[in-house]
């Protein structure tokens, strides 16, 4: 029996949060500039300049000092790499670790966050039985680490002492040192980072339930996902392809087009060694190409879209050669595509190249290139570092055409109109009966996750609805029980105020979900934003509570969270904190 509404219900929903408002409360201190931009962050201070472009990520983070013996100084440092970098993101490679003749220990980290290369520089520093080090996180090594060469120097020498007195910020800290004069707050970046920016007209609900369904030609069975593992190139490697199965018993593996494209004399011809035979088993298949016989359950189907679905999504693929840190080189390389429920893509590339470990032990250098390609253009950079010595070239150019355009889905079939003209037909399905599983043209592909998502609890799942409304839920759900969190992407609020952006972002996304069945309830303390309401779904009341809050200086983020009863509103808030941290992060 359904429970009816009432607003002591909802009431209760709210009284439930406090716990997490608390919590949210607690992110929204203000920044401090000092000369560059000033933020705390996870108890550290972070060091941003104030003229980064939008596309451009630099911060700098001096430790305090330890206590360390001088023989154990290089096994700290070394260590230092090791945790430091990791809670960072994926690391690719470390270079090794080269000391100065002043004691000055150093080494770069090459890493993936966010399906992004990264370059993290760390250096250390020694004397009177203590040891700091410093850390520049950065989007492009060289180029930026050059530019802000001097403002670095100028930190180090005003802030070092502080950290070896033991103090960890300027800000608010009751320390015997005097902090840095206070210059006055520069403009706020352009951006600390890419927030891939999209325009509202691009963001529309998709109603994909309502559309026809897909019938695969009656000569073929159908298409199978299937994945082997292994090491390649010195690294472990996912190996993911598609079975095309025809009704004479006959099996293709490595399928790349649509089956309506596919050429059956051509690919006899070309590719012998992709062909086999398969046989029924259960209610899935036996499939036997070159090797051994795989064994194929029903939910390893690649389910097709209906005709004209739309998506509402980014998606990528990474793939890493080169062993870090004994390997001569590292590359790691990168596609991406982003759909929108207005029918447009956008598509985007870029490759890592550096020198690794053992070849700059021998030559105490390293160098390393890098290059993207987006809906912006083109662009590359080239560069090395030695001690003391940073050097670099860039090139660029502004035409994107050819990573932009429309799409249109049909069954296994996904067609791309592009800017420039151009045209092209790819293969395109779920994988194992799960929309967080695309495959497009011969490649499964991830989801995107942000990294405040990536800190949510090991056992929450992302699910994707067939409307494409993507939640998580926590993985100790009981029948019956509805729990689904959503953090939404950073969005540039472009002056407007964090108000303003909230109520015209909720009304808009509390739509998707169906009609209030309460009035509207807007609250709002010190820079938090609240609301909540109730709707229906297959007949049953559903609570939904939205939290907002700026977050970096100028993007605005809410927090969805949609739940069956008022006591699960806090029974999940220590385990979101990392998470709810990492979002709002100032």
């Amino acid at each position: 029996m359904t429970q009816r509404l009432c607003p002591l219900r909802i009431s209760r929903v709210i009284r439930r949060s406090a716990a997490l408002i608390m919590l949210l409360l607690s992110f929204s201190a203000l920044a401090v500039p000092e000369g560059w931009k000033v933020l705390m962050d996870n108890g550290e201070e972070l060091f941003i300049p104030g003229d980064l472009k939008a596309d451009e990520e630099y911060r700098m983070f001096i430790s305090v000092a330890e206590d360390v013996p001088q023989s154990g100084y290089r096994d700290w440092f070394e260590r230092v790499l090791k945790e430091d970098g990791g809670k960072l993101g994926e690391v690719i490679d470390t270079l090794a670790v080269k000391e100065n003749k002043g004691g000055v220990l150093s080494s770069t980290v090459m890493m993936q966050t966010e399906g992004k290369a990264r370059f993290v520089h760390y250096m250390a520093f020694y004397g009177k039985g203590k040891a700091v080090y410093m850390r520049i996180f950065a989007s492009d090594g060289a180029k930026l680490v050059a530019r802000y060469g001097a403002g670095m120097q100028q930190i180090m020498k005003e802030t070092l002492p502080l950290r070896l007195k033991g103090v960890a910020s300027q800000l608010g800290a009751a320390t015997p040192a005097q902090p840095a004069t206070q210059k006055s707050a520069p403009s706020l970046p352009a951006s600390t980072q890419s927030t891939g920016v999209t325009r509202k007209t691009d963001i529309q609900k998709v109603d994909n339930g309502s559309l026809p369904k897909y019938s695969l030609p009656s000569h073929y069975e159908a298409l199978v996902c299937d994945y082997t593992t292994g090491i390649s190139n010195s690294n472990y490697k996912v190996d993911n392809f598609v079975y095309l199965l025809f009704k004479d018993g006959s099996a293709y593996k490595r399928l790349t087009v649509p089956p309506e494209d596919f050429d059956i004399a051509k690919a006899r011809k070309e590719n012998p060694k992709n062909w086999g035979v398969w046989k029924k088993n259960g209610d899935g298949y036996r499939v036997k190409v070159g090797g051994d016989w795989r064994e194929l359950k029903h939910s390893d189907l690649l389910e097709p879209a209906r005709i004209g679905e739309r998506l509402n999504r980014y998606i990528y693929i990474m793939n890493a050669y080169g062993m870090a840190g004994i390997s001569s080189t590292s590359s790691v390389y990168t596609n991406s595509w982003t759909f929108l429920g207005s029918g447009r893509f956008t598509k985007g590339s870029s490759s890592l190249h550096g020198s690794g470990g053992a070849a700059s032990a021998l030559t105490g250098t390293s160098v390393y290139a890098s290059s993207k390609s987006d809906e912006h253009g083109d662009s590359s950079v080239a560069g090395g570092m030695a001690p003391g010595v940073v050097t670099s070239t860039t090139r660029e150019n502004n035409d994107g055409a050819k990573n932009r355009g429309a799409y249109q889905l049909n069954g296994y079939a996904m067609n791309l109109s592009f800017d420039n003209g151009e045209k092209q037909r790819m293969l395109f399905g779920f994988c194992h009966g799960d929309r967080t599983d695309p495959f497009l043209g011969g490649t499964q592909y991830w989801m995107k996750e942000s990294d405040a998502e990536r800190d949510l609890p090991t056992d929450w799942k992302m699910v994707i609805t067939e409307n494409e409304d993507q939640f998580y839920i926590p993985g100790d759900l009981k029948e019956g029980e509805v729990y689904r969190l959503v953090i939404s992407p950073k969005v540039e609020l472009n002056g407007r105020s964090m108000e303003d952006w909230f109520k015209q972002t909720v009304t808009e996304n509390l739509s998707y979900l169906g009609e209030p069945l309460l009035a509207q309830n807007w609250t709002g303390q010190q820079g938090l934003y609240q609301y909540y309401n109730a709707f229906k779904e297959n007949g049953r009341d559903l609570y939904v509570v939205y939290y907002g809050m700026k977050t970096r200086g100028r993007f605005g983020r809410f927090v969805r969270l949609v739940i069956s009863d008022s006591a699960m509103a806090k029974r999940y808030t220590k385990e979101l904190q990392p998470a709810f941290k990492e979002a709002f992060r100032q």
